[in-house]
């Protein structure tokens, strides 16, 4: 999967949740979750998660709009309950464009990675086509037009 297709992956699931990025022992690839009612309830009826692999990750960081640091410990960036709002590849990078949002106050970061490709699967491991994925969406945002929705 190229990096644009990386970066339209995660964009299709706009306020979905990033979750339990993890390493996967002797590799280079990176688990994670993620929830996303809407889309993934399109896909799969009754789910809200799908399961996901960062295949071959050269380098992964999150930057906190806040701080003044590279957060490069997956268990730190665990802890900030991501939101993805966004995805863009910037200077080669997918930047995945987070809000986190605390008791105190919203904020949010990035989250860049540089990868070989992105897989998701559902509970049972079945791999799930972007093309699915990207129907499932469409599908979804028609829906929520003809419901006279208007806002994202």
């Amino acid at each position: 999967m190229n990096i644009e297709d990386q970066a339209a992956l995660f964009s299709i699931f706009h306020d979905g949740s990033l979750l339990d990025l993890a390493s996967v022992p002797d590799t280079q690839d990176i688990s994670f979750v993620i929830e996303c009612k809407y889309i993934v309830e399109m896909l799969i009826p009754g789910e809200n998660k799908l399961y996901g692999l960062i295949k071959n990750c050269h380098y992964i960081f999150f930057e906190h709009w806040d701080l003044d640091k590279a957060i490069t410990d997956l268990y730190l960036i665990n802890q900030y309950d991501l939101e993805i709002h966004d995805a863009d590849v910037k200077r080669g990078y997918l930047n995945i464009i987070c809000l986190i949002e605390s008791y105190r106050s919203s904020s949010g970061g990035t989250l860049y990675l540089k990868c070989d490709g992105i897989e998701l699967y559902d509970e049972n491991r079945n791999k799930i086509a972007m093309d699915e994925l990207k129907q499932a969406a469409n599908l979804y945002w028609s829906n929520f037009k003809d419901q006279g929705n208007t806002s994202s």
